[in-house]
């Protein structure tokens, strides 16, 4: 079954900024690996390594989609730089 990639880039860089669990990815995911999918999930904070790390994982997996959690504003440049 083809591989499905669900993406959140964090846009946050102080030292004491903690990840929320991205709920929307993870509904999304569970949803799909139900119908079969296999589903990897990329939630880091936004950085050069960080999209560098995702483009080589696409480029070894091929995924069927890519699909980007972001909202308007600031969060939006990280998912349209890897985009």
């Amino acid at each position: 079954m083809s591989e499905i990639f669900l993406v959140k880039l964090e846009l946050r860089d102080e030292a004491n900024y903690r990840l929320a669990p991205p709920f929307g990815i993870l509904y999304l995911a569970a949803a799909l690996e139900k119908h079969g999918y296999k589903v990897r999930l990329f939630h880091e904070m936004a950085s050069t390594q960080s999209l560098q790390s995702l483009l080589e994982a696409i480029t070894q997996s091929r995924p069927l989609l890519i699909g980007f959690s972001t909202i308007s504003g600031p969060a939006l440049i990280p998912a349209l730089k890897a985009s």
